[in-house]
């Protein structure tokens, strides 16, 4: 049997504005009218985690695998790649898993990135990414792509890419088989780059 292997290297591991207006009132207008009431919208704002220990990566995989731990990754992104477009613009990669047992996932997260992840699509879509529909999340887009191991396919790939409130976050992972097995490193993920604001 094969083993599955982390998609980003050095070692294969892929682990590796608001506008206000008034309208205006006819002082000699007879109609009486009554304001509307004022309401706070809980806005979701979304960013960068401040560092990788600092999100909820490891206790969501720590159940799922065995030995699971912050990876130290010494990135050194290629020019023109998805990791230096997130590295070289303020951007995060964390991975977390077993490395011994070469499994685990690689979460990244830049903000402002709309362009960036839009001049992503015509490349996702020509290696056959799907774009689909995330439940219950209010993402802009979202692009999926899973190839189990198998005769022409020497190592595993899961890998998601979703753009949310203006923040590209992208999931890469070992030990999943689908769309739905993501849905708490998925969670996770999100709630990781999220902020709660009142506006």
């Amino acid at each position: 049997m094969k083993k599955l292997i982390f998609l980003i290297a050095p070692f294969v591991f892929l682990l590796s504005a608001c506008t206000d207006t008034t309208a205006a009132v006819d002082p000699n207008s007879s109609a009486s009218t009554s304001p509307s009431p004022t309401a706070s919208v809980t806005a979701a704002i979304y960013g960068v985690p401040s560092s990788c220990k600092a999100t909820s990566i490891l206790a969501t995989i720590s159940p799922l695998i065995n030995g699971a731990k912050f990876i130290d990754s010494k990135w050194q992104p290629a020019a023109g790649t998805e990791l230096a477009d997130f590295l070289n613009n303020g951007g995060i990669a964390c991975s977390y898993g077993n490395a011994p047992a070469e499994i685990g996932t690689t979460v990244k997260w830049v903000s402002k990135a709309d362009s960036l992840f839009s001049n992503r699509v015509a490349d996702w879509n020509r290696i056959k990414y799907s774009k689909i529909d995330l439940p219950d999340f209010d993402e802009s887009a979202a692009y999926f792509l899973y190839k189990p191991v198998g005769p022409t396919q020497e190592f595993q790939i899961w890998a998601l890419n979703i753009l949310i409130g203006g923040t590209w976050i992208q999931i890469n992972a070992s030990y999943l088989h689908d769309i739905e097995s993501g849905t708490s490193l998925i969670q996770s993920a999100i709630d990781s780059s999220l902020k709660n604001n009142l506006i």
